[in-house]
């Protein structure tokens, strides 16, 4: 994992204590969505947060919010250590097959 995709975490905790309620990632490459559900049950007062995907005509926003209550809070705590014994590429098909749901 980039160093820049762990900063992100201490900059969305410091928006929420500033009473920000939504938030939008612009993230590097697709590392920050597990780190997001991850830290989504600790970033309180925020009720939603995106996360941007893809380039071009494929561009997408992805709701964290949703996606870390439809897998739980359980899943969400193991989603870096998947990550990290898998590969990037199986949980993000898992998290947007969550989506579809």
């Amino acid at each position: 994992m980039e160093e820049a995709d762990a900063r992100i975490v201490p900059h969305t905790m410091h928006v929420v204590t500033h009473e920000i309620t939504r938030i939008i990632v612009l993230p590097a490459d697709t590392d920050v969505f597990d780190l997001m559900a991850f830290y989504w049950n600790v970033l309180h007062g925020l009720s939603e947060l995106w996360v941007k995907a893809g380039v071009g005509d494929s561009t997408r926003f992805i709701p964290i919010h949703v996606l870390a209550a439809q897998i739980g809070e359980n899943l969400c705590q193991v989603l870096p250590a998947v990550h990290i014994l898998t590969g990037c590429y199986y949980i993000r098909r898992l998290e947007i097959s969550m989506l579809r749901r």
